[in-house]
């Protein structure tokens, strides 16, 4: 297979999922070599990690040999929580039980395993990355958990030219985030977070490529890293507060190192207002909602 490249921001949001999987394999799929051997099996269990392309998506596939997991105590722990599941549900639909919050097997008097424990916040991390997993099973034979994670492009191409100025009241399914960061996971994130709320999202890796952006279309607001290469987020926000037909778009200013100093040098320099990585999605629509509200009293000043 040949080399891949991933964003160091996405093995980082994957590190903790990929330790789930592997630890709940390693502690609840695998059976005791004694077990193993009664049913025919090599004493040593095998778990593998596959990572491959598959069209606009990165794959990664954590497989174990152990005992699998079985569909009836599945659909018996999840009538014991009060969960519903059809009693026409396919296999696959009933195993996918195992990501509910606060699902695990290892209740279950006779259950053979802990399966399910934290698999819920596996889920959540990929849904918010926009990706997915999904598990398939035999008893007996192993089971394998598959995590999709889509590629997010770089830029994506605009179709309307704003000519007021942004702190207009526009419809929210007009409104357009520019997100610089040179992060293809932050950037992800935060298209994810923002497209839930109704903006069209547009990219860019640095200050340099975002001013290309800017050049060609007007964004209602423009979310931007600090440290960035080619081009920063200090020399990015000194442009845009120079280019008078930029001067009324709010920023948010998005760095991990946040200080009362440093948030008040971020606003001397144009940031209406900053945000603090990571972030909550509740701090993200606060400083969308504060950046705009600065930004419009400015303009009307």
């Amino acid at each position: 297979m040949p080399d891949m490249e991933m964003d160091s921001a996405v093995v980082g949001a994957l590190f903790d999922p990929l330790v789930q999987l592997l630890r709940n394999a390693l502690e609840h799929g695998i059976e005791p070599p004694e077990v193993r051997a009664a049913a025919g099996k090599p004493e040593r269990g095998t778990v593998l990690v596959r990572v491959f392309r598959r069209g606009h998506e990165t794959i990664v596939e954590v497989f174990d040999d152990g005992r699998g997991i079985a569909t009836s105590e599945v659909r018996q722990r999840a009538s014991q929580l009060g969960m519903h599941i059809a009693d026409d549900a396919d296999e696959q639909a009933v195993l996918q039980a195992i990501f509910a919050p606060g699902f695990s097997l290892r209740e279950l008097p006779d259950a053979r395993a802990g399966r399910g424990i934290g698999l819920d916040s596996v889920r959540c991390t990929l849904q918010r990355l926009g990706g997915d997993v999904i598990v398939a099973s035999t008893p007996g034979i192993g089971a394998c958990f598959r995590l999709s994670l889509p590629d997010v492009p770089t830029t994506t191409s605009w179709t309307r030219t704003r000519t007021s100025h942004p702190g207009a009241t526009v419809d929210a399914a007009a409104r357009t985030a520019l997100v610089v960061d040179d992060s293809v996971g932050v950037r992800r994130v935060l298209g994810v977070a923002l497209q839930r709320h109704g903006w069209r999202i547009v990219q860019a890796r640095d200050g340099e490529e975002a001013l290309r952006v800017l050049r060609a279309e007007m964004p209602d607001v423009v979310l931007t890293d600090l440290e960035m290469p080619v081009l920063d987020g200090y020399a990015l926000l000194r442009a845009i507060r120079s280019e008078g037909d930029w001067a009324n778009i709010p920023i948010i200013a998005m760095t991990a190192r946040v200080s009362e100093a440093r948030n008040e040098s971020l606003l001397a320099l144009g940031a209406d207002a900053c945000l603090k990585k990571p972030f909550e999605e509740t701090d993200l629509l606060s400083a969308l909602d504060l950046a705009t509200a600065r930004r419009n009293q400015a303009a009307d000043g």
